[in-house]
């Protein structure tokens, strides 16, 4: 079995949500956050390796190609909601803490033997995607820890999500049963829908439960292109007239658009960053404990917390050799 872990997104739930502090009174819950979630995943469903997945700098370059407005609203990072018993003195002096946190945790995941994966210009959604059907069509079972809905559309017999802020894990079948749309037709499903957060205007008026009530041949494992989809949308509107239909073939071009940048099936990933991934997955990162330590002892953390953690491992190095 195979942990992949969304880093930006596991990394902020952990940096939100968990309020610890070191004996300095510095907040240090970007770090510890982060390793209890992995360290809650190992002690329930232990896997053979782990994949840590970063945004390359300057994030999708083709994905900005397609669309010059995709995630511009990024640019100014909106206020989190922080679990904190103290309040910091300016928002500068929590987006430093924030980054210094970061930068500190990495260094943490350096001394453990799990892959770290960055392409410069790539997004972690297209690497996530490509690690997760490469282990797929081996037969290997993949789990992607995010919290993000864009890697619904991977769940298949061999992938699932962990969502850490609902403490859940979800198959394909949890999907259809939550959304009434399968895993196969999700992509299509937030096309229409759009997704503010990455700037994505959707069709206006139609959202995830309008298509699900309007479309229940989505619900099917059985993947409906956009132009079957319009053919459909057609014969519907003829049988009797709907705003949503209206809508939807109004905006055609903003599904096929969308579509285009968010799909993940082929994942965005040029031949020289393809080679260095390939080379990536070859390497077998070992597990420094005395440095692991060292580092947790640098930033005030008592590395008895993460003892699971570190038993672990050491069985991992073991089983290797």
């Amino acid at each position: 079995m195979n942990y992949i872990i969304d880093f930006s997104n596991i990394y902020i739930i952990a940096y939100s949500a968990d309020p610890s502090q070191n004996a300095n009174g510095e907040h240090v819950g970007g770090i510890t956050g982060f390793l209890k979630i992995i360290q809650k995943l190992i002690r329930e469903k232990p896997p053979e390796k782990i994949y840590v997945v970063y945004d390359g700098k300057g994030g999708s370059r083709k994905r900005k190609e397609m669309n010059s407005g995709y995630k511009e609203g990024r640019s100014v990072p909106k206020p989190l909601r922080l679990n904190r018993i103290f309040t910091y003195d300016s928002p500068e002096q929590e987006n430093e803490s924030r980054r210094q946190q970061q930068a500190a945790l990495v260094c943490v995941l350096n001394s453990l033997p799990v892959h770290q994966i960055i392409l410069e210009g790539v997004e972690a959604d297209d690497i996530i995607s490509f690690l997760s059907q490469k282990f797929s069509k081996n037969n290997e079972k993949v789990f992607i820890i995010s919290n993000d809905k864009d890697f619904f559309q991977l769940l298949n017999e061999n992938i699932s999500i962990y969502r850490p802020a609902k403490k859940s894990f979800l198959s394909k079948e949890d999907i259809v049963k939550e959304f009434n749309i399968s895993p196969s037709n999700f992509v299509l499903a937030r096309s229409i829908e759009g997704d503010n957060s990455d700037n994505l205007k959707g069709v206006p008026g139609v959202g995830l439960k309008g298509i699900a009530n309007k479309y229940p041949e989505l619900k099917e494992d059985k993947w409906v292109s956009i132009p079957e989809f319009i053919t459909l949308t057609e014969e519907k509107q003829k049988e009797k007239s709907y705003k949503t239909y209206d809508s939807i073939l109004n905006n055609k071009d903003i599904i096929e658009k969308n579509y285009q940048i968010m799909q993940l099936y082929a994942p965005l990933i040029d031949y020289n960053n393809m080679q260095i991934l390939e080379d990536e997955l070859e390497k077998k990162p070992k597990f420094d404990m005395t440095a692991f330590y060292s580092h947790l002892t640098m930033n005030g953390i008592h590395g008895q917390h993460f003892r699971e953690l570190v038993v672990h491992f050491i069985k991992t190095e073991t089983t290797r050799k």
